[in-house]
């Protein structure tokens, strides 16, 4: 007798009352065998009647992707894990052929540019894919114009889930098949058939020409026209690239010559956190004597006109790099023991912030007020005494905009969650103090709205109408 052999079958929802009996005669197999091994049963996987919801969705959403080998062996995995009851496995597999069809997507982009724009110059290999963090790897996807914005927020929330509830960490918490569906329909849907942008498509020919031929004037005249067109973001993502390929010690003078001829005018439409982020790369290359790179920095901020966003105090350029790895760390998977040693480090800077310039006293704010909010899913409680300390010592300007942040894309989508929601509030109390006039308007009116209400405060038709022009006016302050 085989009791495995099955009749073939032509499709899965055709069949689902088989697959319902199956997954109740394997549940009650292995239920069996963890009672002879003393083992609990309960509450181990989840119910077969969410296992089948899922299964009558797989052939509607997975038909003939495009995607590598190894991805499909993911969701093979994926599918296995769901019909054992394992969605915090299925999680797993699913980021796992999230992460891989990126890196791939990466790889057949620009390799070195994506290194360059996350800030990782060192790394020139698809193996030093493997020491990039996932949040890292979705946001320079998104910056290269691989994934959309609203399809890197959807990633960012399952990263947040595969970090807290998948099988990766000890979790206590369920995943219902409806998630499940979903983010398998994400993964398909958003990144597995999404092809690059028009603009992405001709940053990915810039690039591989700046490393050919001379640009002649007609080429480098048609390309400074294009970047016109560019929003400010992808101008400032873009010159980050040149920057780092402008610094690589084995960049070819031809390429350096091209840059050279475009960088000025593509300046003009970068960012002053860009600017500023490329005057610390240059004080950090000063701080650790690499030569060659301190040339070839000092080359290009001459050729922009950029001098001035060299930074006065090394100090400053202490926070830049202390903040980037409070960031780093707070998006960590372990990021409660790792998040209070990096935040040790700010701590010395209590009471010195308010005499930053205007850009890294904002990224200084966006920071402190990030890690704030926690996660959503716990307090780095080691660390929270010197966040709380560092708000407190925000100056009214750095208060003001510290109010505002609920207009930002990174707080927006912590603000899903109802632990940050609570940590926002107790920012409002902790600055209201230092605010008048139509901003302490503001920080009341915020502190009034409900949970669910304040997650959507910034579409919120009373705030917008009645702030919109202060926001504006703080954000863009100098």
């Amino acid at each position: 007798m085989t009791e495995y052999d099955l009749t073939p079958i032509n499709s899965i929802s055709g069949e689902i009352v088989l697959y319902d009996t199956t997954f109740q005669n394997n549940d009650s197999l292995i239920n069996q065998a963890l009672r002879l091994l003393k083992l609990p049963s309960q509450k181990i996987v989840n119910p077969v009647v969410d296992r089948v919801r899922v299964f009558k969705n797989l052939e509607d959403i997975i038909s003939d992707i495009d995607v590598d080998e190894q991805t499909k062996q993911y969701l093979s995995k994926y599918v296995y894990s769901a019909a054992n009851g394992l969605f915090d496995a299925a999680l797993n597999y699913i980021w796992n052929a999230i992460e891989l069809d990126i890196r791939n997507k990466i790889n057949r982009f620009d390799l070195n540019y994506f290194f360059e724009i996350i800030g990782q110059p060192s790394y020139s290999e698809f193996k030093d894919m493997s020491k990039i963090q996932s949040a890292d790897l979705i946001r320079g996807a998104k910056d290269m114009e691989l994934i959309s914005e609203q399809t890197y927020l959807k990633l960012e929330n399952i990263r947040n889930m595969r970090n807290h509830i998948s099988s990766a960490h000890p979790n206590e918490s369920d995943i219902t098949a409806s998630e499940l569906i979903e983010w398998l329909e994400t993964a398909v849907r958003y990144v597995f058939e999404v092809k690059p942008t028009a603009n992405g498509i001709a940053t990915k020919k810039l690039l591989e020409n700046i490393k050919k031929d001379a640009f002649s004037g007609g080429k480098v005249a048609a390309q400074i026209a294009a970047f016109q067109e560019l929003p400010t973001s992808k101008a400032s993502v873009l010159m980050k690239g040149f920057f780092g390929i402008f610094t690589k010690t084995d960049t070819s003078e031809t390429s350096r010559d091209n840059i050279s001829k475009l960088a000025p005018s593509l300046w003009v439409y970068t960012d002053e956190e860009t600017k500023y982020d490329i005057g610390f790369k240059y004080g950090n290359y000063l701080l650790n004597s690499k030569d060659e790179e301190i040339t070839s920095a000092k080359r290009f901020l001459n050729l922009v006109d950029g001098n001035k966003y060299i930074p006065v105090k090394n100090r400053e350029a202490e926070i830049s790099t202390s903040i980037d790895s409070l960031i780093s760390a707070h998006i960590n998977s372990n990021n409660f023991y790792t998040e209070p040693i990096v935040a040790r480090d700010l701590a010395k800077f209590h009471g010195v912030t308010p005499e930053m310039s205007d850009a890294i006293s904002k990224k200084f704010v966006r920071g402190i007020v990030n890690v704030f909010l926690t996660n959503g899913y716990g307090v780095a409680w080691e660390a929270e005494p010197i966040y709380i300390q560092s708000i407190s010592d925000f100056s009214g300007q750095q208060a003001a905009f510290a109010v505002t942040l609920f207009t930002d894309d990174v707080i927006k989508n912590k603000l899903e969650k109802t632990l940050s929601q609570a940590k926002f509030k107790e920012m409002l109390d902790l600055i209201e103090i230092k605010l008048t006039g139509k901003t302490l308007l503001l920080v009341r009116q915020l502190k009034s709205l409900s949970d669910v209400q304040l997650k959507t405060a910034y579409q919120n038709v009373n705030i917008t109408k009645q702030f919109s022009d202060l926001i504006s006016t703080i954000k863009s302050a100098n």
